[in-house]
């Protein structure tokens, strides 16, 4: 994790969040944080900047933030590609956020099986905090749009021309 991502939600006041759960983990074991050390965090879809760990214990941390860079520039490549295994989808979408390109179309076409669209890989919940990892490697807040399309014949000849423009 090379960027903290901060959620509404995480905010006590304007100036301090409170961490608990996976990031916390994170924090303790791999960067083994203390309290006074400063880390790179970065509110989802917004500013980047520094935290300060203030109060730290097994159940959560607390840190005071200021945010003051924008996120870096999205990429202008567009990603369409078919549905692949659910496996293979939740690395693929973990690695595109990670590489900063923030359109993702999945496509359904004759090959892809059924079954894969009724992974729970699909659920927008899981999905969110795929692209979350994606982004914590990235240094990027900026949150990937995908959209899931279901008629390949439609897309290609109405939405394919605005895209490639």
């Amino acid at each position: 994790m090379n960027l903290i991502i901060l959620l509404e939600e995480d905010f006590i006041n304007e100036k301090k969040v409170r961490l608990s759960g996976r990031r916390l983990k994170h924090i303790l074991d791999v960067h083994r944080a203390k309290v006074g050390d400063n880390l790179r965090v970065g509110i989802l879809n917004g500013k980047i900047g520094l935290g300060t760990i203030t109060h730290m214990n097994d159940e959560f941390l607390d840190m005071d933030v200021e945010l003051t860079e924008d996120p870096p520039k999205p990429s202008n490549v567009q990603l369409i590609l078919a549905m692949p295994r659910p496996k293979v989808f939740k690395r693929l979408i973990q690695d595109i956020s990670t590489m900063g390109i923030k359109k993702i179309y999945i496509i359904k076409t004759w090959r892809v099986e059924k079954s894969f669209w009724n992974s729970p890989v699909l659920e927008e919940e899981n999905l969110f905090e795929t692209m979350i990892l994606g982004l914590e490697q990235a240094k990027d807040t900026i949150l990937p749009e995908i959209k899931v399309i279901k008629l390949f014949k439609p897309f290609v000849e109405d939405e394919i021309p605005d895209i490639i423009k």
